[in-house]
């Protein structure tokens, strides 16, 4: 390939392909997409074996049970195994999860920077008519106190300019627009509005709101445990995914909500294979994570964006292919089989 045809990254079309038909099962332009995920995955899966190895230790260490490593004669009855991990990784948890949920929701909030763009810090109205009238005589007979002629707008911006710019009081403080200017006040009968401040807390409760919905705390208990056990938890998010709210009407028929709304996950660590080249998230350049599915669970894939039917239909009719990995041997006490009723997706 010529150099000037190859396309950055960062370039806006080198991020889509032109879609094939739904009903087709060859796209020639995407076709090596499979091997391309594969190769990285194998690559990612080679390179943190040595981890593997760490954390299958750390796990034993936490459910009380010796390692092959470890052997025993005929003379040593006692096999006891006394779990220090399982308390120091408890107490360790029960410390994280006291921290994140001191005040019982998600630990995140939102405040306006310190210079907001796209919507007024503060702005004032007068509350006392006399003095606004005072106020405006004064601008007539003495241009030089321009704090009282015109709304301290940007340059370029006009009044209905600065209205925009009221954030969430817009619709409040609208029986007053032609009143307001930006500003913190001075005076005792001047009543001051925190626009970006108000903004940004709605800001916050719609994204409490989502994380409610998607039981991110519930994930993040999970990944502070990993944390604790493994020292490294992993989130993930937000996607987009389509939830539906039952809806009957009044004449008792089935007519659902369908909305679209931002999900987090826990990720175990065991399930994510980073780029081994990177130093730090920022660096990846890519990250593989490795899902564990029933039939149920990949055909609802089909309400995710961006996922064929025809490409699902095709994997569930070839069957489940998924093969358990060697730390999964060893982490199941029970299961001998290496094949499982599952599918394996990246």
């Amino acid at each position: 390939m010529e150099m000037n045809d190859k396309l950055t990254i960062d370039e806006a079309g080198s991020s889509a392909l032109e879609d094939i038909a739904k009903e087709s099962t060859v796209d020639t332009p995407s076709g090596q997409i499979v091997s391309f995920v594969q190769e990285r995955f194998n690559r990612a899966s080679d390179a943190r074996q040595g981890e593997e190895t760490r954390w299958l230790q750390a796990y034993r260490n936490y459910r009380g049970i010796y390692g092959p490593d470890v052997q025993f004669t005929e003379a040593e009855k006692s096999r006891v195994f006394i779990k220090v991990t399982k308390t120091k990784v408890l107490a360790a948890y029960g410390q994280i999860t006291e921290v994140l949920f001191g005040n019982n929701r998600f630990p995140i909030s939102i405040n306006p920077t310190t210079l907001p763009e796209g919507v007024a810090e503060t702005v004032f109205l007068e509350t006392n008519p006399q003095t606004s009238a005072m106020a405006q005589g004064a601008a007539q007979g003495a241009p030089q106190a321009p704090q009282a002629e015109l709304p301290k707008l940007l340059p370029g911006e006009t009044l209905t300019d600065l209205k925009e710019r009221l954030g969430g009081l817009k619709k409040t403080l609208e029986p007053v627009a032609d009143k307001i200017k930006e500003g913190s006040g001075s005076g005792p009968t001047e009543v001051a509005f925190h626009p970006a401040l108000v903004s940004a807390k709605k800001m916050e409760k719609q994204i409490h709101d989502q994380l409610e919905e998607s039981n991110s705390k519930k994930h993040l208990r999970a990944s502070a445990f990993e944390c604790a056990l493994f020292g490294t938890g992993v989130m993930k998010g937000p996607f987009a995914v389509d939830k539906e709210y039952p809806n009957w009407d009044e004449d008792g028929t089935y007519t659902p909500t369908i909305k679209t709304l931002p999900q987090t996950s826990h990720v175990s660590i065991w399930n994510f294979y980073p780029d081994p080249d990177a130093v730090t998230v920022e660096d990846c350049e890519y990250m593989v994570e490795r899902h564990k599915m029933s039939r149920s669970q990949l055909r609802a894939l089909k309400r995710r964006p961006y996922f064929r039917s025809n490409a699902i239909d095709l994997a569930i009719t070839q069957g489940e292919d998924y093969i358990l990995e060697l730390w999964e041997s060893h982490m199941d006490d029970h299961n001998d089989n290496p094949r499982t009723e599952r599918f394996e997706v990246l």
